[in-house]
C-alpha cells in the first residue's frame, strides 16, 4: 500500500531562487572589503565572487579587480618558482625575495583595498592583468 503525500493533481512547488537576494550597501561594502582583504588567497575573492555574482554591482567588480589581482600575483608566484631549477649561484635567494616581495605586496594592496571598498570607494591595484572582465 502506498502512501499520498497529498491531493493528486496539485501544482509541483517552486523551483528555489536563483542569484540569490540583491544584497544592501553595507553588506556588499563588506563583502568587496573582505574580497581585498583575503586576496593573497586565490579561493577568498573568488568563493565570494561565485556566491555573490549579480547581488550588486559593487561587489562584482571589486571581487573582480581582487581575484584579477590573486590570478596576477599567482602567475608570478608560479613564474618564479619554476625559475627556481636554474642553476645559477645566488639566484634561489634572489628568487626567494622575489616570491616575498611579491606576497608583502598582495598584503598591503589588500589592506588598501579593502580599506576603501569598506568605505564604498572602488579600488584598482596599481597593475593587474584583467583576465576575468
Amino acid at each position: 500500500m502506498t502512501q499520498s503525500n497529498g491531493p493528486t493533481g496539485s501544482p509541483p512547488p517552486p523551483p528555489p531562487p536563483s542569484g540569490g537576494a540583491p544584497l544592501s550597501e553595507a553588506d556588499a561594502r563588506n563583502m568587496a572589503a573582505l574580497a581585498h582583504y583575503l586576496n593573497f588567497t586565490l579561493l577568498g575573492p573568488l568563493i565570494i565572487y561565485l556566491i555573490k555574482k549579480g547581488q550588486n554591482a559593487f561587489l562584482d567588480t571589486e571581487a573582480k579587480e581582487a581575484l584579477n589581482f590573486s590570478l596576477t600575483c599567482l602567475i608570478g608566484h608560479v613564474i618564479i618558482s619554476a625559475a627556481h631549477f636554474v642553476p645559477i649561484p645566488f639566484f634561489f635567494c634572489l628568487l626567494s625575495l622575489a616570491s616575498l616581495a611579491i606576497f608583502i605586496i598582495q598584503i598591503v594592496f589588500g589592506i588598501q583595498g579593502g580599506k576603501l571598498a569598506g568605505a564604498g570607494t572602488p579600488y584598482k591595484y596599481p597593475f593587474n592583468l584583467n583576465l576575468l572582465k
